[in-house]
């Protein structure tokens, strides 16, 4: 009976993920509307807003908690603007690339991040892979070929550019694609670093003092790219009804209601099955974008998404063999942090890259 009882449950939860696998597909054909039409803020500004919601979610969830953790509150200055600089950082590529390409094609590439974290994490953290994280970071290769030779389109209605605006219309499908990818590789990097963190540090205190830098770093972004790049102003779109409805929405539904979902109910699950089960993002985002913004997609696209996916999938069982990690790299670069015993796995960050470290709210895009 107790079997039978603990098999429903694990039913269940992976029922939960492939559910949140649904919800992250949603975010990208969200801020895919969000930056569509001409009047849209640019991704600077509609990350800024979507940090300042989830910052306030986050601390009325603190205030009305009853924490009595007792981990270190100390030394949280340096480690917070390194999460915040690389989470921002790789937020930047994604979006200004999620702005260009379509839909599918980018949800099929963010998922390169499940490629690139241990191939990232033997660079910092000095960790062996087994074969098969290269027979998957092969596969995903030939994945990346197909749909960059897969022909692109590149006109205002597809690509989300208006025909009036020199910043958006700029852009085409493929940059779009290879802003993705480097937005993708770059939050591997996110991981990377957040995998270096002392257990110690208390995760709750991290993620406010994380927020707060976000928020700074998304302001100097956003006023950066007006004034030197020529992108829309940063208040621009700001009466929009619909947009303040696409913000509220990302910020809170991928947003906050995933990261819970996800941390309940990947307890009951391996790793390697919640990273099969959420890289079914691409599929949900290829099955929204085809009625609402009429995609489509072409066979080499098909072919070189679901090599994609073989790969993550790999790569996610792979992770399972994973061996304890050499930190010094990565951790001159947190080098003021405690001493303690550094994380030995980013199987608890998740091969599905959402994964929180120990008492964290997983580090959503």
């Amino acid at each position: 009976e107790i079997e039978k009882q603990n098999a429903q449950k694990k039913a269940g939860a992976k029922a939960v993920l492939l559910f949140v696998g649904g919800l992250y597909g949603s975010l990208d054909l969200g801020m895919k509307l969000l930056l569509l039409p001409e009047n849209a803020p640019s991704p600077a500004s509609a990350c800024l807003v979507k940090t300042m919601i989830g910052m306030t979610a986050f601390a009325i969830t603190v205030a009305v908690s009853k924490s009595d953790s007792t981990k270190e509150r100390i030394g949280l200055l340096r480690p917070a603007i390194s999460l915040a600089f690389w989470n921002i950082v790789s937020g930047a590529f994604m979006y200004e690339g999620i702005k260009r390409t379509t839909v599918s094609r980018a949800a099929i590439l963010l998922q390169l991040s499940v490629v690139a974290t241990p191939l990232l994490e033997r660079i910092g953290l000095g960790r062996s892979q087994p074969a098969a994280i290269w027979i998957g970071a092969a596969i995903a290769f030939c994945g990346v070929s197909l749909l960059s030779y897969s022909p692109a389109a590149t006109t205002p209605a597809a690509t989300g550019a208006s025909t009036d605006d020199k910043y958006q219309s700029d852009g085409t499908t493929y940059l779009g694609d290879l802003l993705v990818t480097m937005g993708a590789i770059l939050w591997g990097w996110y991981l990377v670093v957040t995998a270096a963190l002392p257990p110690s540090l208390d995760a709750t205190a991290l993620q406010g003092v994380k927020y707060g830098f976000s928020v700074i770093m998304y302001v100097i972004w956003a006023y950066t790219q007006h004034i030197f790049l020529g992108a829309p102003p940063v208040l621009r779109g700001w009466h929009s009804f619909s947009a303040w409805i696409w913000i509220i929405y990302i910020a809170l539904v991928p947003g906050a209601l995933s990261d819970v979902l996800q941390q309940r109910a990947q307890v009951l699950v391996r790793a390697s099955e919640a990273g099969i089960l959420l890289a079914s993002e691409p599929v949900w985002a290829t099955l929204l974008a085809i009625p609402v913004l009429g995609e489509s997609l072409t066979s080499y696209e098909f072919i070189g998404g679901l090599l994609i996916l073989m790969a993550a999938a790999l790569i996610s069982w792979a992770q399972e063999e994973e061996t304890a990690p050499n930190t010094a790299v990565v951790q001159t670069m947190i080098s003021d942090l405690p001493s303690a015993e550094l994380i030995p796995s980013l199987s608890s960050v998740s091969s599905a890259n959402k994964m929180p470290l120990e008492d964290t709210i997983p580090p959503t895009r």
